[in-house]
């Protein structure tokens, strides 16, 4: 937003919605559908974590969904008025939730390990949470430190710094995500590799249908994180109302689409129903106690 009109507060002649950041009013139909979307996972996540006792996961990723439906509130009311308080909330919701959904995921990677062989991975079972889990708080911050003093700035410096250092922490984020699937590829390829061993260790229902269609889903909810965040890296890196910014098109399908995709993929596919041992019910049902260390965890799965 250009500093001649900073302090715009209604369209007018002097505040066109051309000026605008966007320079469009976001269009009131699709945003009120990921909004319902979002919303729908939250309360549907939140009865799942509930239901099966999967508190960190269901809390992460419920966070998640609920600032995704902040984030459309926002651009709903930017729909009515693109100079008004909801470009700071859907900045700062829309630009964080995906972390926190990509968090969940991480928190699972410590159980898919353990379950299927820690001694096949590259990283013990509590170094997935710990690393990622990690990078991940990391690009939170930043992303929240920048959208902060980019949605409460005056002028058009201090929207350009608070932009730079949301872009740090959403880039670091990327990267993070990549080291992390490419971790996940070389596990598989451990497992692949390694299959007529694998598979004379496994519990039955690790190769059950449920749980198989509990990896594939989960594994494509990350993609269509990542390639959201992909997306978010040139479109912030251009500044504030740059012209990738004001394709409306392109946004609703590679970050509104993408992370809808996501959060439907983890809430039908939830670890509490296809994954059970992640659950606390089910870690007491199974006796997959895992709490202690990774060395632990590890003996107590061979000594079953």
């Amino acid at each position: 937003m250009a500093d001649a009109y900073a302090d715009c507060k209604q369209v007018s002649a002097e505040c066109p919605v051309s000026a605008s950041t966007f320079s469009y009013a976001p269009n009131l139909a699709g945003n009120v559908i990921l909004m319902c979307v979002f919303l729908l996972c939250t309360l549907a996540q939140i009865g799942l974590a509930v239901a099966y006792r999967t508190v960190s996961f269901g809390s992460v990723v419920s966070i998640g969904c609920a600032m995704e439906v902040a984030g459309y509130i926002g651009r709903i009311m930017l729909h009515k008025n693109v100079w008004g308080s909801g470009m700071s909330l859907q900045a700062i919701m829309l630009v964080i939730a995906p972390s926190f959904l990509a968090a969940g995921i991480f928190l699972t990677l410590k159980h898919i390990v353990v379950y299927l062989g820690p001694k096949y991975s590259r990283l013990p079972p509590r170094g997935w949470v710990w690393i990622f889990v990690t990078g991940d708080v990391i690009a939170v911050v930043l992303q929240g430190m920048g959208g902060g003093l980019a949605s409460g700035a005056n002028t058009l410096k201090m929207v350009n710094t608070g932009n730079n250092i949301m872009l740090g922490g959403l880039a670091f984020g990327v990267v993070v995500q990549a080291f992390c699937i490419l971790l996940a590829f070389d596990f598989g390829y451990a497992l692949r590799k390694n299959k007529h061993e694998w598979k004379n260790d496994q519990k039955s229902d690790v190769s059950s249908k449920g749980f198989k269609f509990y990896a594939i889903c989960t594994s494509f909810a990350f993609l269509f994180i990542w390639i959201r965040c992909i997306y978010r890296v040139p479109e912030l890196a251009g500044g504030w109302g740059n012209p990738r910014m004001k394709k409306e098109a392109e946004f609703m399908v590679l970050d509104g689409m993408m992370i809808a995709f996501a959060t439907i993929l983890m809430t039908v596919a939830h670890p509490g129903v296809f994954f059970p041992a992640m659950g606390k019910r089910g870690r007491r049902r199974s006796g997959d106690q895992f709490l202690g260390s990774p060395a632990e965890e590890m003996s107590m799965l061979q000594n079953k």
